[in-house]
């Protein structure tokens, strides 16, 4: 279904009663790539990180499946025991590149894409820890409230999310 010398979005299976259909979205221009490697505070490989890479607001995707956002039609890739992770058949422009892996910090940053198999290394950091406490009008804790972070460029989306204790106090690490 893909041609070499185009992006497509990775498969996408759906389906309906009995039937079952695969699709891929066209992204358009030409195909390009991006290699990375994940690493520690330390500079030790990070394995299985997450790595996302979203399209940008203006990416101007073409869709052939209706009703399907911008954000749906990224790429995920798990990094290998040596940190590495690679996505391939992308379209060049700019891209969100966001890496999050237990114990550290979520990165995100743009990424230009120009040319097939761009290197890029990814240095996560410790964790940054968010802690409250959900108040009543009458400045008692409230137990059992929902706390959490949207993405700031998809609000849909939640980044981190917890929920209070007995005593209404919460703690988000990331």
């Amino acid at each position: 279904m893909s041609s070499l010398t185009e992006a497509w979005s990775e498969p996408h299976n759906v389906s309906f009663r009995d039937r079952e259909a695969s699709f891929q979205v066209r992204t358009g221009g030409p195909r390009t790539g991006l290699v990375g490697r994940v690493v520690d505070p330390a500079g030790r490989a990070v394995e299985g990180a997450r790595g996302e890479l979203l399209p940008t607001v203006d990416k101007g995707i073409e869709s052939v499946a209706p009703n399907v956002s911008s954000f749906e039609l990224g790429f995920e890739r798990l990094s290998g025991p040596d940190g590495r992770f690679e996505f391939l058949a992308v379209t060049g422009g700019i891209w969100r590149l966001i890496v999050s892996a237990d114990g550290y910090s979520r990165r995100e940053q743009p990424v230009e894409l120009e040319t097939e198999g761009q290197e890029i290394e990814v240095a996560l950091e410790e964790p940054r820890v968010l802690a409250g406490r959900v108040r009543d009008a009458r400045g008692r804790g409230v137990p059992d409230a929902r706390v959490w972070i949207p993405d700031y460029m998809n609000v849909d989306r939640i980044l981190h999310e917890t929920r209070t204790d007995d005593d209404g106090l919460y703690e988000l690490v990331g």
